[in-house]
């Protein structure tokens, strides 16, 4: 009579083990096509994208400054024509513009780093900026209804509030404004906190010192001056 036998349990576990390598790189092969596939469409949708900015300034001569909630220019130019689209899936992570420059950045949960593209760089990977803010504000102009316009170039991570040192006669006064994550652009802020009572009706020159912060810390001052009467 002719005996039978059946794989032994360390046979059994050497199969599984087996299948389960096979099972791994297959799915590690797949995921890596399908990230391949997903950058690929987030740095399509980005240059296309950043064709429509070129044209939108060919005609206003400036990118748009601002965009409502569907991803449409409303500033400096109210324009449905050149709405920012993405692929089922890719989400707008930035925009900033000026009238020179613009910084679009996207992202999609499927690939590690968002993608970004400028007015003088193709869609590369954004791997973000760390580190205190590393210039001053410039481009400073103090609006008649107390609002602040200043411009922001910073090689650090992106700034998060504005610092003030308002010296009105012998008071002085700490002010901040809170900005939105900005690299790059013009920014509108009008500085609050708390100001010396016994110097509010001073007039005269007022002179300023303001600064750039974020969570790495605060940049280098600038100074300017308001003229109170």
């Amino acid at each position: 009579m002719r005996k039978h036998y059946g794989f032994t349990i360390v046979e059994l576990l050497v199969v599984i083990v087996v299948i389960a390598i096979l099972a791994a790189l297959i799915i590690f092969s797949f995921l890596g096509i399908r990230q391949r596939a997903d950058t690929t469409s987030m740095q399509t949708d980005l240059t296309n994208n950043s064709h429509k900015l070129r044209a939108y300034q060919a005609i206003y001569s400036s990118y748009p400054t601002a965009l409502d909630g569907s991803n449409c220019p409303t500033a400096p130019n109210v324009d449905p024509n050149y709405c920012v689209k993405f692929s089922n899936g890719t989400t707008l992570a930035l925009y900033s513009g000026t009238t020179t420059a613009f910084t679009l950045r996207a992202s999609r949960t499927s690939v590690t780093n968002p993608y970004q593209i400028t007015e003088s760089t193709g869609a590369i990977a954004y791997v973000g900026a760390t580190g205190p803010p590393s210039a001053a504000p410039s481009g400073i102009v103090i609006n008649p209804d107390g609002s602040w316009q200043i411009t922001v170039t910073t090689t650090g991570a992106p700034i998060t509030q504005v610092f003030f040192t308002e010296t009105v006669g012998p008071c002085t006064n700490n002010l901040t404004a809170a900005v939105a994550s900005v690299s790059s652009g013009t920014i509108t802020v009008t500085p609050s906190g708390s100001r010396n009572p016994s110097c509010s009706a001073y007039l005269g020159d007022v002179p300023y010192t303001l600064w750039f912060g974020n969570s790495y810390g605060t940049g280098p001052t600038a100074t300017a001056h308001d003229y109170w009467s």
